[in-house]
């Protein structure tokens, strides 16, 4: 499938496993997307209930089009899973360019209707004609976060800064389910490799901000969020519970070796970022190396590194004072 009347072709690049609960709705909301030029590209990562069924039915149903293809994923996890989609990209991005967008999509949420045609819109106004190809850009929303039966617990919320590299390096603000990203984010994506990812969603938006990306994210909701048991990644919590356990994280080393992947990443992409980006870049692993508390703080403030909200900022500084960044 092409590009057709102006309107460039989005590949879903879905990601599956163990999904049979709840995937018929995320196909039916597919389905009823107004932006009907779509594709979607299925890695199932060795399902042993229905969802292969599922799948395989849907694809009968657009198999005239061709517009479904199932792939075996290679079951290390969602965001392995994601990456391996990536990967499959490669002969569509070197076969049609700029002429297509990707979006990421997991398995259990429900699309709102014109989310894919509001991420077309923006894309199709944010490209300028002398940039062709050669800009990142990523569109993203904001979500109706819902419980398993869809029935709504709050909208989340737009970052309220700008989404810069000083920000994307240690925190992550945008959900993967809402992106959809141009060929040229995906074409530096393929570089990196796959275990300096954290979470694929992450690295994305890592990417177009080092990059000299534009990055929009929509405030009108784009999905439905369903919160359940079986979530990979959830909406953030704030509960005394899951903020007590993130602190223990914390300690263990996690956050720590989150920001040597995201550094990893970057280095897989040094010849794409900004040179601003890359000064940022070894900045930051300076003060990660240093051993000298005092002045992993002072580094830290004038670094211009930055985390939402000023509790969390308080937080960061006293974490690079404790050699846990």
């Amino acid at each position: 499938m092409r590009a057709s009347d102006g309107q460039p072709v989005v590949h879903i690049l879905m990601a599956t496993h163990q999904g049979a609960l709840y995937l018929e709705e995320q196909l039916d909301s597919i389905r009823a997307q107004t932006h009907l030029n779509w594709v979607l590209h299925v890695s199932d990562d060795g399902s042993s209930d229905t969802t292969l069924d599922i799948l395989k039915a849907f694809t009968e149903q657009h198999a005239l089009l061709g517009r479904v293809h199932l792939h075996s994923g290679p079951q290390l996890g969602a965001s392995a899973n994601f990456l391996h989609l990536v990967s499959l990209m490669k002969p569509i991005l070197d076969a049609e360019g700029a002429q297509v967008l990707f979006a990421f999509c997991d398995q259990d949420d429900v699309w709102l209707p014109e989310k894919l045609e509001r991420a077309v819109q923006w894309h199709l106004s944010a490209q300028k004609p002398e940039d062709s190809d050669s800009l990142p850009h990523l569109y993203a929303s904001t979500t109706l976060n819902c419980d398993e039966h869809l029935r709504v617990l709050g909208e989340s919320k737009a970052p309220r800064g700008p989404l810069t590299l000083e920000g994307a390096l240690i925190q992550n603000l945008l959900s993967g389910n809402t992106m959809v990203m141009n060929g040229r984010l995906l074409k530096i994506l393929l570089k990196v490799d796959p275990a300096h990812v954290v979470w694929h969603d992450w690295t994305a938006y890592l990417l177009a901000s080092a990059c000299g990306g534009v990055i929009h994210v929509d405030p009108r909701p784009g999905l439905l969020y369903r919160q359940h048991a079986s979530n990979v990644i959830g909406a953030p919590k704030t509960d005394l519970k899951t903020q007590s356990l993130r602190l223990s994280e914390i300690a263990g080393g996690r956050y720590k070796a989150w920001n040597e992947k995201n550094l990893q990443a970057l280095q897989d992409v040094w010849s794409d970022l900004l040179p601003s980006s890359q000064v940022l870049s070894k900045d930051f692993q300076s003060l990660r190396q240093d051993r000298r508390a005092l002045v992993r703080l002072r580094l830290a403030l004038a670094s211009g590194l930055k985390r939402e909200g000023f509790a969390s900022q308080l937080a960061f500084w006293l974490l690079c004072a404790l050699g846990w960044v």
